[in-house]
């Protein structure tokens, strides 16, 4: 995902940098799906993303249009944890299409479709609370750090 904002915003014509960047999305839509079905409180559960999504849009307004990918990631663990099935996919990915989140059609479906697999491994084989928490710092972190550089080491 840094690649990606990195080429978006100082080697626009690098399309090499973008493509490496947007591996980054499978594997936080990966998170989130597992996350929205193994949270022991849901509702906590969207706190923290919907708080993580209006921490980052200053800064990723700031280079980009429309709402940060953390908008994607509540509207889609919403859709998983809705229990409504593929209406609430289509419901939610419409609500994100209005509200102009990032990945558009594909992000909402792509994280419904994780979750419908189910086949996670079990609790304490990975480090998912850290990669959780790494998600929380990083994503805010860079888009500020590109904010202050590009107002104040590269002014337009």
């Amino acid at each position: 995902m840094i690649v990606d904002h990195v080429g978006a915003i100082y080697f626009p014509e690098a399309w090499q940098l973008r493509a490496i960047g947007r591996l980054a999305f499978p594997c936080f839509a990966y998170c989130v799906s597992y996350g929205s079905l193994y949270t022991k409180n849901p509702s906590n559960y969207l706190l923290r993303l919907y708080v993580f999504s209006m921490v980052s849009q200053y800064p990723f307004s700031c280079f980009f249009p429309g709402l940060n990918v953390g908008f994607t990631l509540l509207l889609g663990a919403m859709a998983v944890m809705s229990g409504l099935g593929l209406y609430g996919v289509v419901v939610l990915t419409g609500i994100g299409l209005i509200l102009r989140c990032d990945y558009g059609l594909i992000g909402v479906p792509l994280i419904y479709f994780l979750a419908s697999l189910g086949k996670f491994p079990q609790e304490g084989t990975s480090g998912n609370r850290m990669a959780n928490y790494a998600l929380y710092t990083i994503y805010p972190g860079h888009l500020t750090l590109f904010t202050f550089l590009g107002k104040n080491i590269f002014p337009s």
